[in-house]
């Protein structure tokens, strides 16, 4: 018989969070200024060698967790010690409808024990800076832009480009994203790829849609993925072929037929069988 353990952890933490927006407005529209100032402190983290590791493994800090009270993804890894994050956002609300926003920042850890290691860019007293760029130029059009740098070099260690375009019959998006090997966050190497997708409507509810993944660091395709579907006021149906390269380079590509069904109030079913 199996031993069995059950086990629970206390987390305590306390914080201050201190946001005051300027705001001006002048011929090209309205100018938000907001300065971010936080101390966080928690208990120090603790057994962290009882406790499997499933939601946390992978982890890269950015400007959209920069000011979160806990860092890590998932449940089964908290962030512990005392740490205070400085920064500063800047929102541009044009007369035009579009907008413009730039967020920068970094954090500090003051005591305490730091739970991240080499990597997650958390890993030392001082922070990683993080930048993050969002252009709207019209309502069809959004470009954005988060970059991760060295604190001392300024080399970057993490950068993300994507651009995403809407209209009545056609919805695009494509991204690059290059991030450095962190093998304690399940990046043994490091990660340089490119991704894109379309939806082109055609009739009666009627679409076409497909999409890739490339990894250009090992100059090789990661995934192919076409399909057409159908939507309606109550439910949308979609049948893909999909091609999935990703175990390794030797396999041979794992080809799938999917059909899912989402419903609008009452959730969605997927099924997938492989293709030889």
């Amino acid at each position: 018989m199996r031993d069995e353990e059950v086990t629970g952890r206390l987390l305590p933490s306390a914080g201050l969070d201190l946001r005051w927006p300027f705001v001006r407005s002048d011929a090209l529209g309205q100018h938000v200024f907001e300065p971010v100032a936080q101390v966080i402190a928690s208990v120090n983290e603790y057994d962290t060698d009882r406790l499997p590791n499933e939601d946390s493994i992978t982890f890269n800090l950015d400007h959209t967790n920069l000011f979160l009270h806990d860092r890590f993804t998932g449940l089964d890894r908290y962030e512990g010690g005392t740490r205070a994050n400085l920064g500063f956002v800047y929102t541009l609300l044009t007369n035009s409808g579009g907008f413009a926003k730039f967020s920068f920042g970094q954090s500090f850890h003051l005591a305490g024990r730091n739970s991240f290691t080499v990597g997650s860019g958390l890993e030392g007293s001082t922070s990683d800076f993080v930048a993050g760029l969002a252009l709207q130029p019209i309502e069809n059009i959004r470009m954005t832009y988060s970059a991760r740098f060295d604190d001392k070099t300024l080399d970057v260690n993490a950068q993300e480009i994507g651009l995403v375009t809407r209209f009545d019959w056609l919805t695009a998006s494509v991204n690059y994203v290059d991030v450095a090997r962190a093998p304690s966050y399940g990046r043994v190497d490091t990660s340089e790829q490119i991704w894109a997708s379309a939806s082109v409507d055609l009739f009666d509810g009627w679409r076409i849609f497909g999409g890739f993944r490339y990894d250009l660091e090992e100059d090789r395709k990661l995934r192919n993925l076409v399909g057409i579907g159908w939507d309606c006021d109550c439910m949308s149906v979609s049948l893909a072929y999909e091609e999935d390269f990703t175990s390794d380079r030797d396999v041979e590509p794992d080809r799938s037929i999917l059909l899912s069904v989402d419903f609008r109030t009452l959730g969605g079913a997927g099924v997938s069988t492989s293709v030889d």
